[in-house]
């Protein structure tokens, strides 16, 4: 019994591998990005957040990346200027950018975002 539990694991994580190393290398061979998204509170205030892994696995910070460098531009040019939370003086804006995430206070600018840069 515990080898068929033991063997069912090693089953499961060797298809979870292969899968993400087959995701990675399609998304690479169409030139697409991987972007993790999920759910957090600036300010109290719920907001969606996409932060983009680039090709070699690490997140991008402002200056050294010009895919990052260009989403930040894009993001100014849809959604308009932004502060730093703690620089906003209490008034929520549409979307943040800090820590190699972008944060979006709307659903529809974060779906925008993917399809823009996903």
């Amino acid at each position: 019994m515990n080898q068929q539990i033991y063997q069912q694991a090693i089953d499961d994580a060797a298809k979870k591998m292969a899968h993400d190393i087959d995701t990675e290398l399609l998304m690479s061979l169409l030139g697409w990005n991987r972007i993790e998204v999920s759910d957090g509170k600036i300010l109290g205030s719920q907001y969606h957040s996409a932060r983009p892994v680039y090709d070699d696995g690490a997140y991008a910070i402002t200056g050294r990346s010009v895919k990052w460098d260009k989403a930040v531009e894009w993001c100014v040019e849809q959604f308009g200027p932004t502060r730093l939370p703690w620089q906003s003086n209490g008034k929520l804006e549409r979307w943040y950018v800090n820590n190699s995430v972008f944060w979006f206070k709307n659903d529809d600018d974060l779906t925008l975002f993917l399809l823009r840069w996903a």
